[in-house]
């Protein structure tokens, strides 16, 4: 291999085992694979004398592209993200008043329920009635 192809990365040994190792010769690093050819360290650096594996890149991007696009276009993949967003956004109230007066801040219960038709109810009783008909009192 000539040199002209050879490139010197420098990384402070705490970052060295943060890059994304394919193997203990082979890591990724801002995109791009490297293939590991001789390794120094140096104070509280190392250095990795590297080929850059310009044609491994270039197939991990074509694989990844190719992994995007079939997610975008599978059916049953775009089922599941409907229903994800749908959830995420039953989680929020998206109309909202932009501001509430005292009294109905004082007339609104504070704490609500979806009950199985899909509209708010009241909260349940606080503690819940037993069952049984015993009487139980709250500590707190």
């Amino acid at each position: 291999m000539d040199a002209s192809e050879l490139v010197v990365l420098a990384f402070a040994k705490s970052e060295a085992g943060q890059l994304d190792w394919e193997d203990e010769r082979e890591f990724e690093y801002e995109g791009q694979m490297y293939d590991v050819v001789k390794t120094e360290s140096r104070n509280d650096s190392l250095f990795y004398t590297c080929y850059q594996d310009r044609a491994e890149t270039e197939l991990n991007h074509k694989l990844d592209r190719w992994i995007t696009g079939w997610l975008q276009h599978n059916p049953q993949q775009q089922e599941q993200s409907e229903r994800l967003n749908y959830f995420f956004r039953s989680l929020y109230c998206i109309s909202a008043p932009a501001y509430i007066s005292i009294d109905e801040l004082a007339s609104t219960p504070v704490f609500t329920y979806p009950n199985l038709r899909g509209t708010t109810g009241k909260a349940p009783p606080s503690p819940p009635p037993d069952p049984a008909g015993h009487h139980i009192i709250s500590i707190f």
